[in-house]
């Protein structure tokens, strides 16, 4: 028997504890993470008012809960009703699998990222476009050629791709290269723009009816491949909100995840430094970029982050928010039957959560793996306990303690586990080893 057993046989319909990151969670269709999601006191910061957002920065340790807060409000803005906004999501660093490393590094300029987020803001739109095609009638035929042009010089290979998927569906006629680009074209001019078969289709429907010149936009071209990359997007940003968009929201993620987790904290920081210290990016009108950055980042690069002119935001977890986050769960995966460990544990109480508490150093990634660390003991020995040992809470928390001191950020677990109780004595914390 694991512990996801263990948990069913006290009637909980699923481990509360089985998905060590946020992404996994999201992914667990079976629980609504609004039932467990404590929200902090900067929530309302983050998510800012979209209709005049300004920048931030939120930092914090692995397992402090950026991921988390990255999804809720990436759902909060997508819940709101009073305001329209396009949600770019700058979560994957590498194309085509790139090694991360120090040359991948040398390339890693301002301008790479602006173009990133151009390509990002750009597809996002065009995926919108799709469900309300109408909108693009508010551009004007200037913003048609600007939109025509980015889609020429971000997008266009991908659409080509999409085109020939449909002309594999639709045998009675064969496009040439250029009836390809004309069919792209004209999906401007017709107001259908789409990724999906069903409005390509109209958007061919149209070529055949009618011939679209692509050559219009030769002229808009010149005038535009002459901009940097900043004022690129700040083309594309006016050109959105003439659609209607009241601002566009830039969530960045998982810098120390994905491809990034091979680097050390020195190399993220020059990944990201280029858009973390550009005040001229991060002041941009209606566009508000959410950084959620590992506090390394700050400690490498603090001198250059204007703190005077955005928002700066530290994930801060204390004792009083640790246990209610921890009574949510426990009763979001038990339909209510359990709120705290009191009645899962046979020694006393208080001994206990201090314990968990004192040893997950005010971080609930921490905390929910000392728990389970626990539970694994308790369910190695046999007979099996129905509840928690002293024995199982002992050797559960010396193997975190002693796995955590080998992961590349021990030395802040430890800073942070000298401040965690200062009332350390007061507290019968259980002292592993010789430390302390």
């Amino acid at each position: 028997m694991g512990p996801n057993d263990w948990f069913e046989m006290h009637g909980f319909s699923k481990n509360p504890f089985s998905n060590p990151s946020a992404e996994a969670e999201e992914q667990d269709t079976d629980f609504n993470s609004k039932d467990f999601f404590l929200e902090p006191p900067y929530f309302s910061e983050i998510v800012d008012n979209p209709r005049k957002p300004i920048s931030s920065i939120i930092f914090g340790t692995r397992g402090d809960g950026k991921s988390f807060s990255f999804n809720m409000t990436k759902k909060k803005l997508q819940e709101m009703k009073f305001a329209k906004i396009l949600i770019v999501e700058y979560i994957k660093f590498s194309e085509n699998e790139r090694v991360l490393d120090d040359e991948f590094l040398k390339d890693i300029t301002f301008e790479f990222h602006i173009n990133q987020i151009i390509n990002l803001c750009l597809g996002k739109f065009l995926e919108e476009l799709a469900i309300n095609p109408a909108s693009i009638e508010n551009l004007s035929p200037d913003m048609k050629d600007t939109l025509e042009w980015f889609v020429d010089q971000y997008q266009y290979d991908d659409l080509l791709d999409k085109i020939h998927n449909k002309q594999e569906n639709d045998r009675e006629h064969k496009f040439t290269e250029l009836e390809k680009r004309e069919v792209l074209k004209s999906s401007f001019a017709a107001g259908s723009y789409d990724y999906g078969a069903r409005l390509i289709n109209r958007a061919i429907n149209f070529t055949r009816k009618k011939k679209f010149s692509i050559y219009r936009i030769v002229g808009k071209k010149n005038d535009l491949e002459n901009l940097s990359y900043l004022d690129l997007l700040i083309k594309l940003r006016d050109l959105i909100r003439a659609s209607e968009y009241d601002s566009i929201y830039i969530l960045i993620d998982r810098l120390d995840d994905e491809g990034l987790a091979s680097l050390s904290h020195t190399q993220r920081s020059e990944f990201i430094k280029p858009l973390i210290t550009s005040t001229n990016y991060l002041e941009l009108a209606f566009v508000a970029t959410k950084m959620f950055v590992p506090i390394q980042i700050k400690m490498i690069i603090d001198t250059g982050i204007r703190t005077d002119r955005i928002n700066i935001i530290n994930l801060e977890w204390d004792e009083a928010r640790l246990r209610e986050l921890l009574e949510r769960r426990l009763s979001a995966f038990s339909n209510k039957k359990f709120t705290s460990m009191r009645e899962l544990i046979e020694i006393d109480y208080d001994y206990f959560m201090n314990n968990v508490l004192y040893y997950s150093a005010n971080n609930p990634r921490n905390l929910f793996r000392i728990i389970l660390g626990i539970i694994s003991e308790l369910c190695n020995n046999l007979p099996l306990q129905d509840k928690i040992t002293e024995a199982a809470f002992k050797k559960g928390i010396r193997k975190f303690y002693n796995k955590r001191l080998e992961e590349d950020d021990s030395i802040t677990y430890l800073n942070r586990l000298k401040n965690t109780f200062l009332d350390y004595n007061e507290r019968n914390i259980y002292v592993i080893d010789q430390y302390m």
